[in-house]
């Protein structure tokens, strides 16, 4: 249990500052609504599950893999990141109705993908993980998948929050308002990956 709510904290932790899929996600609750956001949430934190889990089994191998590839990797997510954040600033005012639909399931994926395109989210969970001394016993399994629960559930919280907030308070939001968001969404996705590009040039 202990280790459970020390996950929990490591999670949100790790989702609370705002990078470019922390910004996916806001622009998608606050212009689709709370079910695309959380479905976004959703899938950054199933890739929390998988960073979370190399970092805390130590498996050495896969993280050597990962960062002898890290600058491929990088590029790629940065170039997808512009060309995501193109399509989003040039998209037309909607706020699609939100149902179980394939509109879900690729928000879902896109921020999975995206999340897992970076690798670097391993040392991010180790040094969590050393600062809470959430440590994992071979011999007992359950010290193994209640962190690595807790860094879901506190992945996605953060999330939830937004999503009941939005939905609680009803928010409306004109298409001026809308196009204003995607416009602003788009162009600090763009910078993102813009920046990553310009960081592994000239490192």
């Amino acid at each position: 249990m202990i280790n459970f709510l020390k996950g929990i904290i490591a999670g949100a932790v790790i989702a609370f500052p705002v990078g470019p899929i922390g910004i996916i996600c806001l622009r998608r609750t606050l212009s689709q609504g709370p079910i695309m956001g959380l479905s976004s949430g959703l899938g950054s934190a199933t890739a929390d599950i998988i960073y979370s889990s190399i970092a805390l089994a130590g498996l050495g191998f896969i993280y050597t893999f990962l960062v002898e590839h890290t600058i491929l990797v990088r590029v790629i997510c940065s170039i997808f990141l512009c060309a995501f954040g193109l399509k989003i600033a040039f998209s037309k005012p909607s706020r699609p109705v939100a149902t179980w639909s394939r509109d879900i399931l690729q928000a879902y994926f896109s921020t999975f993908f995206l999340t897992l395109a970076n690798p670097l989210l391993t040392l991010s969970f180790i040094t969590v993980f050393a600062a809470f001394d959430i440590k994992y016993n071979p011999e007992i399994p359950i010290s193994f998948v209640s962190p690595i629960l807790g860094v879901f559930l506190g992945s996605s919280l953060w999330w939830f929050v937004i999503g009941g907030v939005t939905q609680f308070f009803n928010f409306t939001i004109l298409p001026e308002t809308t196009q204003r968001i995607n416009q602003i969404s788009g162009i600090a996705i763009i910078l993102s990956g813009i920046s990553t590009l310009v960081t592994i040039l000239f490192r």
